[in-house]
């Protein structure tokens, strides 16, 4: 067999692009369509294609992105043309049925038989139930291997279409079977979706349409977790974030497809009352290496095609990257596929809906080998090379392994506390418990008072989060008579804002390393590498407001020099001299990550600031002058703070962090805490 892969621009004939002649004597051809401009063009290429070789099979799908050898594409029309030699060809289109499961099973009465090798086939995301299609094959054929995926349309619902022969529809499934004694046939998957966080109990759920987790409607959970911007764009947000079961010991992933008017939730599969799941986050580095361990495998089987039907999710995981997981596979032999809703496979004598997974089939008419090599070796280095030369890639790689080592961490002591609940039945004591040890790891990420205390000569640290884990987090590093204090106010309180400072904490890490490598230290250049970081993980998001970013300060404080070179975002440093005389410093305006005005080019500027004997710093978040109480409920406020810190300055900071913390619960009565407080007061000299 043989196939060669075309790009066709939408405005181009096909016929420009191919020449017809070279398949024209060959009466087993397979033509493929994968269009990323919707129904038009797929109409369009499909009419010129089946006129110029009207004995060919040709099923086609609009798609979430296209597949062509190494490449990646979007908004392209790719057509992939197999000419078999000892291989046979039937093809066909089902619209409508009694059910998605006898649909299944029509699929094998009208094109199946012994010598049937494989079957490729496309659906439409919105009035099939996947999972039921393939139970219904795997009914009457539990053997027969099925390829393909559910029909996308670049993130949108809506506009999926299926091409069989000249033949659009809207709904349905298109397939071809593909009949040899001689086709080598062999299929795998890479899947590598982690699940993380808490694991949910499915309580009320009909087939692929889900109500309820753990008793709360569906919705609102997506909320808890998410917040209101993703459930506002559900289910276009839902996607990158499927629900992972387990079945059968194999963890399994479910994608959103709609959003129901009853505020249910449509999934790529079926979810059974009573079975755990958890939300899915990608590990590309393992998405990455697999890809290459797979295709090593396949190197030496003389393979002459391969078809990848992979998830619109990887896609969108890494854009710039997806190519890397194809790039292998088109070392060894032709590559051609679709980003889809959902992909099938077989497996272990039945047939399988899976999501989030890129699926493979290779296939080859000859018996005989392809020389061996050894290329496999130096492309999975070079690819290395080029994931690593990614700094915002290692920094979303290190968050993902930092995000899931806690997770485990916190899941266990919550295992820990559900054999305590059963043993006192008392629920208050376990969520109590639960969260005063996520409490106690992202204090551990906090520098010791030991660290901090043998730089200074003396100081102070107010840090009290509003929900006992929060978005205000400190880090402190030294490096000989130079140290580094950041100070950070991220996005968010509670649980999503102690997510956010372990992102924060993850890029924090890598700006040390680099620090360690370099003699000129600049504040300004540590907000901008966050600036970068914290966008790159905003980009992934396709919310339109970008949540992930944080207001604060970076401060570099040089013993020899007696100087601090100061840069802040949306936040100030106070410096009180022995005088009395009280100096503001003030940052730029504009905060990290994410600008709530527009987007603009950020460049931050920095101070350097003489440091004389008896000079006192203070740098602080928006908590404690926001903080609601007095007799009318206003708040604190920047003047009274001001006044504060003038009245009291001169003092012992262990005398003073007392005096802050007795005026603001004074201030407070019976309020609750408005914001996560931090502030830290410092002397060098």
């Amino acid at each position: 067999m043989r196939t060669d892969n075309y790009i066709i621009d939408i405005d181009s004939r096909v016929d420009s692009v191919i020449d017809f002649s070279i398949y024209s004597k060959n009466s087993s051809l397979l033509i493929q369509v994968f269009s990323g401009v919707g129904a038009l063009g797929l109409k369009r290429v499909i009419g010129e294609v089946k006129r110029a070789l009207p004995n060919s099979h040709i099923i086609g799908t609009t798609t979430d992105g296209e597949i062509i050898n190494s490449s990646v594409g979007v908004e392209k029309i790719v057509i992939s043309i197999s000419s078999f030699q000892k291989t046979q060809l039937k093809s066909v289109s089902i619209l409508e049925g009694k059910s998605s499961f006898h649909l299944g099973q029509e699929i094998v009465k009208q094109i199946v038989t012994n010598r049937t090798k494989l079957v490729i086939m496309f659906s439409d995301a919105n009035s099939i139930n996947a999972e039921e299609l393939m139970d219904g094959v795997s009914s009457l054929n539990p053997d027969l291997m099925i390829a393909g995926g559910i029909a996308g349309n670049n993130g949108t619902f809506s506009g999926i279409t299926l091409a069989h022969e000249d033949l659009l529809t809207l709904q349905g499934v298109v397939a071809v079977a593909l009949d040899s004694d001689e086709l080598q046939v062999y299929n795998d998957y890479n899947f590598n979706w982690q699940p993380i966080g808490k694991e949910f109990k499915v309580t009320k759920a009909e087939g692929n349409i889900l109500y309820e987790l753990d008793g709360e409607n569906i919705i609102d959970v997506y909320a808890k977790y998410f917040g209101d911007e993703v459930v506002a764009q559900l289910p276009r947000t839902g996607i990158e974030f499927p629900l992972v079961i387990k079945r059968n010991g194999v963890n399994i992933a479910r994608a959103m497809l709609d959003r129901n008017g009853d505020e249910s939730l449509t999934f790529a599969g079926n979810l059974d009352i009573g079975e755990t799941a958890q939300f899915g986050i990608g590990n590309i580095e393992l998405i990455l290496e697999n890809s290459i361990m797979y295709s090593d495998k396949l190197k030496d089987r003389g393979i002459e095609s391969f078809f990848i039907y992979s998830c619109m999710a990887r896609r969108r995981l890494m854009p710039d990257h997806i190519h890397l997981e194809i790039e292998p596979f088109s070392k060894i032999a032709p590559v051609s596929g679709f980003f889809t809703y959902g992909e099938f496979f077989h497996s272990n004598g039945r047939n399988e809906l899976l999501n989030q997974t890129m699926t493979y089939i290779s296939l080859s008419e000859s018996s005989s080998n392809l020389q061996k090599s050894n290329f496999q070796d130096s492309l999975f280095q070079e690819n290395r090379r080029d994931v690593n030369r990614d700094s915002s890639l290692n920094t979303i790689k290190s968050l993902i392994h930092l995000v899931n080592t806690t997770v485990k961490e916190l899941n266990s002591t919550i295992d820990e506390l559900h054999k305590v609940q059963q043993d006192r039945d008392e629920k208050g004591k376990v969520l109590e418990e639960s969260l005063e040890y996520a409490s106690y790891i992202q204090r551990n990420v906090i520098p010791p008072d030991g660290k901090i205390d043998l730089f200074f000569k003396n100081y102070m640290v107010i840090w009290e989060p509003r929900d006992r884990v929060g978005g205000d987090i400190y880090f402190f590093e030294e490096f000989g008579d130079e140290a580094i204090l950041i100070l950070v106010d991220a996005v968010g309180h509670g649980i999503p804002g102690a997510f956010i400072t372990m992102s924060i904490k993850a890029i924090e890490q890598s700006i040390v390393r680099r620090c360690l490598d370099i003699k000129e230290k600049s504040p300004a250049k540590i907000l901008e590498v966050f600036d970068k970081s914290m966008k790159h993980l905003n980009s992934g998001s396709q919310i339109d407001n970008n949540v992930m970013g944080f207001d604060g300060v970076v401060l570099l404080i040089n013993k020899v020099t007696k100087t601090i070179k100061f840069s802040g975002a949306n936040s100030k440093l106070c410096q009180l001299t022995k005088e009395g005389e009280h100096i503001r410093w003030s940052g730029d305006k504009f905060s990290i990550g994410y600008d709530r005005r527009r987007e603009r080019e950020k460049i931050f500027s920095e101070i350097e600031i003489d440091i004389r004997d008896g000079d006192r710093f203070y740098v602080a978040t928006d908590g404690f002058r926001d903080q609601i109480g007095g007799d009318r409920g206003f708040p604190f406020g920047r003047k009274k703070c001001k006044k504060l810190m003038s009245q009291i300055y001169n003092r012992p900071f262990v005398e003073q962090r007392k005096e802050f913390l007795d005026t603001l619960r004074e201030w407070q009565k019976e309020n609750l805490q408005t914001d996560d407080i931090t502030l830290i007061g410092f002397e060098v000299f």
